[in-house]
Order: structure tokens, then sequence, then C-alpha cells
């Protein structure tokens, strides 16, 4: 293991942690008050915590803020889930090479 990647597994967990915990009290307290509005399933929030949970912090925020910024009021939303490690490129997924049904089997 190179110095590098200790130094990024050695931070990275902290901030994964703060993250999911800041991802937590928003669904705890805004998300509530303002009620179900995402358009896709699961929703953006829970999206960001499962993209964060699974495939780090880096990815994790980098896949929350496309799935963010695909929700708006021209898409259509519907079923959209996290990638699974290894079974599409991310540069795939995010240019939509390979169709949602794909990644998400």
């Amino acid at each position: 293991m190179t110095r590098l990647q200790k130094v990024t597994r050695l931070l990275g967990t902290p901030l994964r942690f703060v993250a999911l915990m800041l991802l937590g009290a928003y669904r705890v307290t805004f998300s509530r008050v303002l009620g179900p509005r995402c358009k896709y399933y699961p929703s953006c929030s829970a999206y960001a915590e499962e993209a964060i949970a699974d495939r780090g912090i880096a990815a994790g925020l980098f896949l929350a803020a496309w799935r963010l910024l695909r929700c708006n009021p021209w898409s259509q939303g519907g079923i959209d889930r996290v990638p699974r490690r290894g079974s599409v490129g991310l540069y795939d997924y995010i240019t939509h090479r390979r169709s949602i049904r794909e990644v998400s089997s």
C-alpha cells in the first residue's frame, strides 16, 4: 500500500462519517418538514447516503452531485439506483452509455 493510499484511507473514514451524519441530520429535519418531493426513487438524500457508504467519500459525493444535477423540472424521474462497484464504469454511467436497467440489475 502506497503512502497516498494510506493517507486517503485514514482521512476517508472520518470524512465519510461526517458526510453520513450531515445527510442523516438533513433527513431528520428538513426532509420531514418539506415532505417527499423527489422525482426519483430512492430519494436524492437516500441515494447520496448509499453512494457515500458504498463508494467512499469522493466517488459518493460525485455520484450524489450528478444525481442532484439530473433532478430538475425537465427530467422524467424514475428508479435510479447507485451503480454497483465493477458493474459499470463511472464514465459509462455518467454518459448513459448503458441503460439504467443494465446498471441497476
